[in-house]
């Protein structure tokens, strides 16, 4: 394996920075490198199996991660829709619209996309513009 370093002018090593350090390889990506890697072997000199296998158990890895994060989504979300459960018959202050606050009694909880809606008499309640919350009594 050959390796090329370069140095500056003033004899230092440069350093190489990300342009976009937020642009990262997913899945896809890497299968695309793994296949074109094996498309272009050299017959005469095949992929060394161990090397092979710690791609692949760093694909698996990289599906993990993904898998991981999916599940952490998933349960932020459940939890929002148990605390807006937990809301229903309670007070709650919140603001609205134009920014003033308001109160009401949560009737019913509902969940989409876009977050917990909670309901109330005067409309519907995004969840994170509850500023408060008291028993119904």
């Amino acid at each position: 394996m050959t390796t090329i370093s370069a140095l500056a002018s003033n004899g230092a090593t440069p350093t190489v920075e990300a342009t976009n350090p937020s642009a990262t390889l997913g899945q896809n990506d890497f299968l695309l490198l793994l296949v074109a890697q094996l498309k272009y072997q050299d017959p005469m000199k095949p992929t060394d199996s161990s090397q092979f296998m710690g791609e692949m158990a760093q694909f698996s890895t990289v599906q993990g991660v993904t898998s991981l994060g999916t599940t952490m989504n998933a349960m932020s979300h459940s939890n929002d829709v148990s605390q807006g459960i937990a809301m229903i018959g309670k007070q709650i202050t919140y603001a609205a619209p134009d920014g003033s606050p308001a109160s009401g009694t949560v009737s019913s909880v509902s969940s989409a996309k876009g977050g917990v809606t909670l309901q109330v008499a005067a409309g519907n309640v995004a969840l994170k513009d509850v500023l408060g919350v008291s028993s119904g009594d």
